[in-house]
């Protein structure tokens, strides 16, 4: 059938609904309107969802059809509603009292609903089976008031007798003897009354058909086949070539007693002429000679290989093949050979390696034998599958009571490793808790499979508001925060697992969360399940606090260490404790006075981490691997808190001690980047890092440029700016380099003055911070001065240098050869040098270059000892 064969009648109804809609509400248009919304529910492929809700509303379109409320019935008894579906059948019983289908329906629902009301399922049967509508009637009222009081007065449960139909009773024969042979105990008598029914049908109403399945049902059942065949009767002779009735037959010829190896012949033979599907010749074989028969596995599974591949191929087959590989380890486990019993396993999961009870079954055995070559594996495999079969059917509440049992017993296990007992809040000594901490493989099975747990545990609340951990007064701002907590917690939890179908379970539990929250805002209904699951709430909060409490424990005795080599540990401390419900945990911290009212229990432990991630270098790694694991640790605690500035400015010390100098510029840039509020904490940092960018620039100029002695002569000049050139393009925020290349541009006899306001002007434009800005204007106007000055200082500047190449000569000289000659040709020299140095003092003073007059200073001191040296005196302070 193609798309547009379904899809017709669906838009044809819709657009009968839309137009229907448009009229006037009479009694007619409201009846074609539910019989629109009862054809959209059942005849166009709708899902359960949409279903239902088609189905209300035609019941309030016309709220006295039977069949709306019976249908609804069904759609509620196949989703496992069944308290709603029993409330809708008995409603259509209201409206339609001789309606037969109702009273079955209700039947099978009360045998459904378990042993509380099986007896009133029973009750209803027989009166069906009675033909008699007094009694039917006395049995509809029994539910009624089982319904209306479910104990009586003295408190003791309400009990109903039974009561046996008649043999001459219509179609109810057939449901009663199913029911019955589903039982543990099976009446005998009562066995034979339902069958001597059903012949009576089957020879009078013919119903041949369904007594000699009956029959075949008993046979495979358990039934001794000389019993089944009395009660087939003379059906075998008179109707032996009715279908039913071959089948019928081969059973018997199949289920007699016969030699194991023609067995399988004989079954092969009844497949292959059409008698027997494989489906029951499996089932035949299994009550034969299953594993609860005497022999080795090997006759066993041999037994198997005996039929040919037609039947060995079928699906079927290999569910055979199954369950006696698992009765046969089974026994091997009962008998203490546990190495047989995970062979017979494993050969089980080669045919299905998603079938879960076989994955327990070797987990168990594992955990048994305290195999540590398969421990691990095993419980594993069997995870992965429950959360694998949750995501393929795309509803988180597949297995999850076995997951949330399975992780809060593997919780259990790793902390009982160091501790007495398992989840009290004063439960851990500080001896415990270091033990704990030294046991790496159970911390970090506690702190995994915890997270696991609580997921689960909250994912089961059928209350939207305890599953996102709120309460009933929570305004809409907070109410998102928690769902987004929870997303979170849920990430956090699957983190690090790499089973299949995790990322489309962990898509399934995000959009539970958010219908949890779209629920509560829609306020469309009650929440029903608040009061009954405020309990459990209450003692996962207590858990989660519980756990809150052991990691801060945990994390103060890491502090107490004060060293690096904990800090990846911290972080994973850190990670899991952060996604804890803080919004629903501080109010019981504060009543219990764990925490005074204006402490923020976050703040608090994104404070530990940053204290410890501060010992990241102690004690400091000696290798470039111990270097790496700390940079990466400290990573991940970045990632955590990606807007703490602290942490960013550790990580770029770490990256920077594995010598990668332009990511540690790099990211010092990016935290700088950072909105934050300035207060007494943050500034420190933000100067730190702002001098860690003019380190990282200054540190890439050459060690000759860098050093105290560099030569300050024209060509060194250009040597420098040159590398500072070079440094500023690989680093242009650094303010050290860019101040340094700038005063050296605007330096008498560069001539570059306007180049190096203009490398101020940008660096202003891009300052880090209040401080840096503050620092280039005030070296922008500065040279803005010496530029309005340059003339005089250039005649300054060519004085000095005079001076000095003269000094730097005859000095040279002197000493490469004394003599009263040289001696007194220095002199003679130095003494103008002195002058025209004084001569420059002199402009500089009169131009108020006051910038200019130490250095001046300096080399006229310099001048006159060099003087001083030649003449044999003591040097001249004066002017002369």
């Amino acid at each position: 059938m193609t798309a547009t064969a379904i899809d017709s009648p669906r838009q044809s109804l819709l657009a009968a609904i839309k137009d229907l809609q448009k009229r006037p509400v009479t009694p007619a248009v409201r009846i074609a309107l539910a019989e629109a919304e009862f054809r959209l529910a059942l005849f166009t492929g709708a899902k359960p969802g949409e279903a239902r809700k088609r189905l209300d509303a035609a019941i309030r379109h016309d709220p006295f059809c039977p069949k709306l409320f019976l249908h609804r019935g069904r759609l509620q008894h196949r989703g496992g509603k069944l308290a709603a579906a029993l409330s809708d059948y008995r409603h259509v019983i209201r409206l339609a009292p001789a309606s037969r289908r109702a009273h079955l329906l209700l039947a099978l629902v009360l045998v459904d609903m378990g042993p509380a009301t099986r007896a009133l399922g029973d009750l209803v049967i027989a009166a069906l089976n009675s033909a008699r509508p007094e009694e039917l009637k006395a049995a509809v009222s029994e539910v009624d008031a089982w319904l209306a009081d479910q104990v009586t007065p003295d408190g003791k449960p309400r009990r109903v007798a039974a009561k046996r139909g008649g043999s001459g009773a219509p179609d109810a024969w057939r449901l009663a003897l199913y029911e019955l042979i589903t039982r543990e105990k099976v009446s005998a008598d009562h066995l034979a009354e339902l069958l001597k029914t059903g012949l009576a049908r089957a020879t009078g109403a013919g119903e041949i058909a369904e007594h000699a399945t009956a029959c075949v049902v008993l046979l495979a059942a358990g039934h001794q086949a000389r019993r089944v065949r009395e009660f087939a009767g003379s059906l075998l002779t008179e109707h032996a070539d009715h279908p039913a009735v071959a089948l019928l037959d081969g059973a018997l010829r199949l289920a007699q007693p016969a030699d194991p190896a023609a067995y399988a012949a004989l079954a092969a033979e009844l497949v292959e002429d059409g008698v027997l599907p494989v489906e029951l010749v499996c089932l035949f074989h299994l009550a034969a000679y299953g594993p609860h028969r005497p022999g080795t596995a090997t006759d066993a599974l041999a037994r198997l290989d005996r039929y040919p591949d037609t039947i060995r191929d079928s699906y079927c087959f290999a569910e055979l093949r199954i369950a006696v590989l698992d009765g046969l380890a089974c026994r091997a486990w009962a008998e203490e050979r546990f190495a047989e019993a995970r062979l017979l396993w494993q050969e089980a999961s080669a045919i299905d390696q998603f079938r879960v009870p076989v994955a327990l079954n070797l987990a168990l055995l594992a955990a048994k034998t305290r195999s540590e070559r398969h421990y691990a594996a095993a419980w594993g495999r069997l995870t992965e599958l429950l959360y694998l079969h949750a995501a393929g059917v795309g509803d988180v509440q597949l297995s999850l009571p076995d997951r949330r049992t399975l992780h809060l017993a593997l919780v259990g296990q790793a902390e009982l490793r160091h501790c007495e007992s398992s989840g009290g809040r004063s439960a851990q000594t500080p001896e415990q808790i270091r033990a704990w901490l030294a046991d790496k493989d159970a911390l970090t099975e506690w702190l995994r499979q915890w997270d696991l747990y609580y997921v689960n545990a909250r994912l089961g609340f059928r209350s939207p508001i305890h599953l996102l951990g709120v309460s009933a007064n929570t305004g809409a701002e907070d109410r998102v925060a928690a769902r987004d907590s929870f997303v979170r917690h849920i990430q956090v939890a699957l983190d690090g697992w790499d089973w299949a179908g995790l990322d489309v379970f962990a898509g399934l539990a995000t959009g539970q969360a958010r219908r949890a929250d779209q629920e509560i805002t829609a306020n469309e209904i009650r929440d029903q399940y608040y009061e009954s699951e405020l309990a459990e709430a209450r003692a996962l909060a207590e858990a989660a606090l519980n756990r809150g409490l052991t990691l801060r424990r945990m994390m103060i005795e890491l502090l107490d260490r004060s060293s690096g080599e904990g800090l990846r540990l911290g972080h994973e401390l850190a990670y899991r404790q952060l996604a804890l419900p803080w919004h629903v945990l501080r109010p019981i911290c504060v009543e219990r006075g764990l925490i005074s009212d204006d402490v923020d229990p976050v703040a608090l432990f994104e404070n530990d981490l940053v204290s410890l991630a501060c010992f990241w270098d102690q004690p400091e790694p000696a290798t470039d691997q111990e270097r790496a694991e700390r940079l990466s640790a400290l990573e991940d605690c970045v990632a955590l808190l990606p807007g703490n500035r602290e942490l960013r400015l550790l990580r770029c010390r770490a990256i920077r001690a594995v010598g990668r100098e332009e990511d540690a510029y790099a990211a010092a840039l990016k935290a700088l980047a950072l909105p934050t509020a300035a207060d007494e904490r943050t500034e420190p940092v933000t100067e730190q890092l702002i001098n860690l960018v003019d380190e990282i620039g200054w540190q890439a100029l050459p060690e000759s440029v860098r050093g105290p002695g560099r030569s300050l002569t024209p060509p060194s000049v250009q040597q420098v700016i040159t590398a500072l050139r070079k440094a500023l393009r690989r680093f242009p925020h650094s303010g050290a380099v860019r101040c340094e290349l700038a005063r050296l541009l605007a330096k008498p006899g560069v001539g570059k003055i306007d180049e190096a306001i203009e490398l101020l002007s940008v660096g202003l434009q891009s300052a880090l911070s209040t401080a840096q800005r503050a620092k280039y204007v005030e070296l922008l106007a500065t040279t803005r001065s010496v530029k309005a000055t340059l003339p005089i200082r250039e005649s300054i500047h060519r004085m000095t240098t005079s001076a000095l190449e003269t000094a730097r000569k005859v000095i040279g000289d002197f000493t490469s050869g004394p003599s009263e000659a040289k001696r007194q040709a220095a002199l003679a020299a130095l003494r103008p040098a002195i002058e025209e140095v004084t001569e420059a003092q002199r402009l500089a003073k009169q131009a108020a270059i006051d910038d200019e007059l130490p250095a001046l200073e300096d080399l006229l001191r310099r001048l006159r000892l060099m003087v001083a040296e030649l003449d044999g005196t003591e040097p001249n302070d004066g002017e002369g």
